[in-house]
C-alpha cells in the first residue's frame, strides 16, 4: 500500500465531506485527525488532496482511488465515463467550434442518452472532470466545486471514456511510485513477473509455452477448474524484446544520427500494453488422479473450445488453445466482470435493459443450437465499452448430442444462488433446457439494476427485494418486474422456455421505454409529461361514489353511448389527463 492506514482515513474525511455536503475539509480539522503537517503536505504533493486557499483541502481523483470506500471510488469512476460519454457526443454535435454549454444543458443532454441518471453524479463528474482535461474553458464557483458554464476541450474526441479512469489512476500511481524508487526502470527490460514457485516454473514459463504468450499477472486465485493469467501476445513479447536489445546496444554513448533509433526503443520499452496486445491464458487443472480425472478436465476444454471457437457476438473471442497441454486464450477485459462494477447499472432500469439485451440475443443464439450455458452470473459476464456485456466461462456449457456428459452421475452443477429451483436436485440431470439460462439471465438482470450480487431464490416480489419498492418513485421498475415473473419462477412451466422468447419480450418493453410509455396498472406512478416532476394522481369528482366522468362520444360518431373516462390530475403542476373506464 502506498498509503498507511491513517492517511487512508484522512483521505476518506476529505471525500466524505465533499460527498455529503459538497464542502471543502478545513485544515485544522485535518491536522487534528492526522496529527502530521507532513502527511497533509505529501497528501497535497501526491496529488490525492488539493489545498484551497491554504485553509481547506479538497478531494482530488486519487483520493477517491486511495480513500478505502468501495461506493465513493464506484460512483468517482462512473461519473467520469458518464460525463466523458456525453460530452464526447455534444461535441460531435456543435455547429460552432468552441460553443459554450450550461451544466444544466449537460444533465438534460444525459437524461436523453440514458433516462432516469443521478444529478449528484452528473455534478461529480464536473468537478472531477477538470483534471481529466474535460473543458477547454470553464465559470464556476469560488471553491471550484461546481461547474455553470464550459467549452468543451478537443481533446475529448480522441479519449475512450470506458477506459479513462483506469488509464488516469495508472499513470498517477505509477508516478508515485516513482517517487519513492518503487516503479521498475523504463529503460531495462519493463515487462512485469510473476512469482511462481519453482516447481511450477517450467510449466508456467518454460520456452515456448503458450505459442509464444507471454505470462505478466495472475488475474485470478487458483481454483478447483484452473489459473487464470494475464499474458502478453508474441508480437509485443517480440518488440519488447528488441527494444531492450537496442536500449543496452545504445547504453555506453549513441551519435546523433542514432538517437531515434534510441527514442524509438524507449518508447517502446516504456509504453503501457495496449488492451488489444493482452490477453488472459486460463490452465486447466485435474480434479483428482487417473485417466477418468484428465478425460473430464478434456471434455471441459473441449466444450469451452468448441463454443468460444465460434467468435459470436456477445462471447469472449478465443485467441489460442493447446488441448493436449490443457490451456486456452482469450481476449483480455480490462474492466473486469459485473461482479467488480455492482453499482453501474444500479437504479437504472432502461439503460440495464439495454445493456442486457445483446447478452439475451447471444445465449439466444446459442439455444438455437441447443447449447445451453448453465453458469450465467455476475463473475462470467464481463463488462465491455460502453455497457457491452460479454459472457465467458464455458466450462460446464451444455452440447447436444454429446457421447459423454461434463458432470459426474450425482453431480449438480451451476451456482446454486442462480441456478433455478427444478434443477436444484442434488444430482446431475439428464436433459439440459434452455430455460436454466433464462432464470439466470432473470437473476443478473435483477441484481443489475438493483446494485446487488445476490438474490435469494425468487424473491423478487418480498420487501427489500422488490424493484418497485427500492426505486418506488421509477414506473420502469415494473417494467423489470413484469420481466421477472416469466424468468425467476419456481416451476420450469411458468419460465421461458428460451432466450429467443426472453428476447421478444425485452424487445417490446425497449420500445415502450424508448417511446416514453409506461406500463397502465393501478400502483405504478405517472411522471406528468409537462412538468416532468410531479406525479398523475387520481381526481376524485364532488360525487364521492366515483371518480370519473361520462362523456357524450358526440354526433359525428354512429356510436352515441357515452364514454366513462377517469381523470388524473399532476400533483404539481395540476395538467389533467383522461383516461377511459373500462
Amino acid at each position: 500500500m502506498l498509503l498507511n492506514e491513517r492517511e487512508v482515513d484522512v483521505t476518506n474525511l476529505v471525500v466524505e465531506r465533499f460527498l455529503n455536503l459538497g464542502e471543502a475539509t478545513p485544515r485544522r480539522g485535518l491536522l487534528l485527525k492526522a496529527r502530521s503537517r507532513d502527511m497533509l503536505d505529501k497528501l497535497s504533493r501526491w496529488s490525492i488532496l488539493k489545498l484551497y486557499d491554504n485553509k481547506d483541502f479538497l478531494p482530488l481523483p486519487l483520493a477517491f482511488h486511495f480513500c478505502g470506500n468501495t461506493e465513493a471510488l464506484l460512483l468517482a469512476k462512473r461519473s467520469i465515463t458518464l460525463l466523458g460519454h456525453v460530452l464526447r457526443n455534444l461535441f460531435e454535435n456543435d455547429l460552432n467550434e468552441g460553443a459554450q454549454h450550461t451544466s444544466a444543458e449537460a444533465e438534460d443532454h444525459t437524461r436523453k442518452m440514458y433516462g432516469r441518471v443521478n444529478s449528484k453524479e452528473i455534478q461529480l463528474g464536473f468537478y472531477l472532470g477538470q483534471d481529466f482535461n474535460f473543458f477547454m474553458t470553464w465559470y464556476g464557483n469560488q471553491t471550484h466545486t461546481q461547474i455553470t458554464s464550459f467549452a468543451i476541450s478537443e481533446t475529448i474526441i480522441e479519449i475512450n471514456p470506458d477506459a479513462l479512469w483506469d488509464d488516469y489512476i495508472k499513470r498517477q500511481t505509477q508516478w508515485i511510485e516513482g517517487q519513492l524508487g518503487q516503479a521498475p526502470n523504463p529503460f531495462l527490460d519493463t515487462r512485469d513477473k510473476v512469482e511462481i514457485a519453482p516447481a511450477e516454473a517450467a510449466s508456467h514459463n518454460g520456452p515456448g509455452r503458450y505459442a509464444g504468450w507471454e505470462i505478466i499477472r495472475p488475474l485470478s486465485k487458483s481454483t478447483g477448474q484452473g489459473e487464470v493469467f494475464l499474458v502478453r501476445n508474441p508480437q509485443r513479447v517480440a518488440e519488447l524484446t528488441e527494444a531492450s536489445k537496442a536500449i543496452q546496444r545504445y547504453a555506453g554513448g549513441i551519435s546523433l544520427d542514432q538517437a531515434p533509433t534510441f527514442a524509438k526503443a524507449i518508447w517502446q520499452s516504456a509504453r503501457a500494453d495496449l488492451t488489444s496486445e493482452l490477453g488472459a491464458l486460463k490452465v486447466f487443472k485435474l480434479r483428482g488422479d487417473g485417466a477418468k480425472a484428465e478425460q473430464e478436465v478434456l471434455e471441459r476444454l473441449s466444450s469451452e473450445i468448441h463454443v468460444l471457437s465460434k467468435n459470436k457476438p456477445g462471447l469472449l473471442r478465443l485467441l489460442a488453445f493447446n488441448e493436449k497441454e490443457r490451456w486456452i486464450i482469450t481476449e483480455y477485459q480490462p474492466n473486469g466482470t459485473l461482479e467488480n462494477h455492482p453499482f453501474r447499472f444500479k437504479g437504472d432500469a432502461a439503460r440495464a435493459l439495454r445493456a442486457l439485451r445483446p447478452l439475451v440475443l447471444a445465449v439466444a443464439d446459442l439455444h438455437t443450437e441447443g447449447i445451453v450455458h448453465r453458469d450465467i452470473k455476475p463473475p462470467n459476464v464481463f463488462l465491455g465499452n460502453e455497457d457491452t456485456l460479454v459472457l465467458g466461462d464455458f466450462g460446464i456449457v451444455y452440447l447436444p448430442n454429446q457421447p459423454e456428459r461434463v458432470t459426474r452421475t450425482n453431480e449438480r452443477v451451476g451456482p446454486y444462488d442462480y441456478m433455478p429451483l427444478w434443477a436444484d436436485l442434488g444430482e446431475r440431470l439428464e436433459k439440459v433446457e434452455p430455460n436454466f439460462d433464462v432464470y439466470m439471465l432473470g437473476k443478473l438482470l435483477w441484481c443489475m439494476v438493483a446494485g446487488k450480487l445476490k438474490l435469494p431464490r425468487e424473491c423478487f416480489r418480498e420487501p427489500g427485494f422488490d424493484l418497485t419498492q427500492l426505486f418506488h418513485d421509477d414506473p420502469r421498475m415494473h417494467i423489470i418486474n413484469s420481466i421477472l415473473e416469466k424468468c425467476v419462477v419456481e416451476k420450469a412451466k411458468d419460465c421461458f422456455y428460451a432466450a429467443t422468447d426472453l428476447l421478444q419480450t425485452v424487445d417490446a418493453f425497449l420500445r415502450v421505454i424508448d417511446s416514453g410509455g409506461q406500463l397502465l396498472r393501478d400502483g405504478i406512478p405517472r411522471l406528468c409529461r409537462i412538468c416532468g416532476t410531479g406525479y398523475y394522481q387520481l381526481r376524485p369528482v364532488q360525487n364521492a361514489a366515483r371518480t370519473g366522468l361520462r362523456l357524450w362520444r358526440g354526433p359525428s360518431s354512429n356510436d352515441t353511448s357515452m364514454l366513462n373516462v377517469r381523470i388524473f390530475m399532476c400533483d404539481n403542476c395540476k395538467h389533467i389527463e383522461f383516461f377511459a373506464s373500462s
